[in-house]
């Protein structure tokens, strides 16, 4: 066993679980906050989440099943593809996010999208421990979790 890598990879998964329960305390926790302050009402919120919901439950087995059957692309690179696609969603919706419409439906995509973060990540390091490479997985969702509460 490699003490030194283990300690690199819990270190870099820590670094993936912070970032990560920190946008969702601020994607899933202030979503009703900020889609209000956006001018939509309760029931409009209400629609936005639900909507949200169901496309992350078609969009995260269709991404596993992609990851599972693909030899093009390593997991690693379809999460980072995932999380970039995110960034772009958010950084479109910070730009131009001025009509209702386009709040929607970015705020839809968003949300669906940055669900499937936390599964891939997760398979990500059961890869690594399924090849002998230990990594201290509680303490790094532990730490995450704190960063959530923290946000």
């Amino acid at each position: 066993m490699n003490v030194k890598l283990t300690k690199l990879l819990t270190s870099r998964f820590l670094n993936i679980q912070l970032l990560l329960n920190c946008l969702n305390s601020v994607i899933g926790g202030y979503a009703v906050i900020y889609l209000k302050f956006k001018g939509f009402t309760s029931i409009e919120i209400g629609f936005i989440l639900s909507l949200a919901a169901i496309l992350s439950i078609i969009v995260q087995p269709l991404v596993a099943s992609f990851a599972d059957n693909t030899n093009k692309f390593t997991l690693r690179q379809i999460v980072m593809f995932v999380v970039v696609l995110n960034c772009l969603l958010c950084f479109v919706l910070l730009l131009g996010g001025q009509t209702k419409s386009i709040i929607l439906l970015l705020f839809i995509l968003i949300s669906a999208v940055h669900s499937t973060i936390s599964p891939l990540t997760n398979s990500l390091v059961i890869e690594f421990i399924n090849k002998g490479i230990l990594i201290n997985y509680g303490l790094t969702r532990g730490i995450g979790s704190f960063a959530f509460a923290v946000t």
